[in-house]
């Protein structure tokens, strides 16, 4: 298995959200307007530091990364550089 973060902007959640809908993953889980520092500078949420990202896990087969890795590319090309980042680790069902 491998487990599958997704850092996106919040003006792409819904993109994201409806990419891993129309996957028919497992499931996923959401944690909204994270807040913090990129390479493009804060995001807070506020007036100062405007916007936020949300967080997406799931944990998927090899093959079903491979399929999602190919759509989540398309999405990153289609917005900016900073707007989309995806990481994977091994990960093993232990309960």
């Amino acid at each position: 298995m491998k487990f599958v973060i997704i850092l996106a902007d919040d003006r792409i959640t819904e993109a994201v959200e409806q990419l891993l809908d129309d996957d028919n993953l497992p499931g996923f889980t959401e944690i909204p307007s994270v807040i913090g520092r990129g390479s493009h500078g804060k995001k807070a949420g506020t007036r100062a530091f405007p916007g936020s990202t949300n967080v997406f896990f799931t944990a998927v087969r090899p093959a079903e990364l491979d399929a999602l890795l190919v759509k989540l590319k398309h999405l990153r090309e289609a917005t900016d550089d900073e707007g989309l980042h995806v990481f994977a680790l091994d990960a093993m069902e232990l309960v």
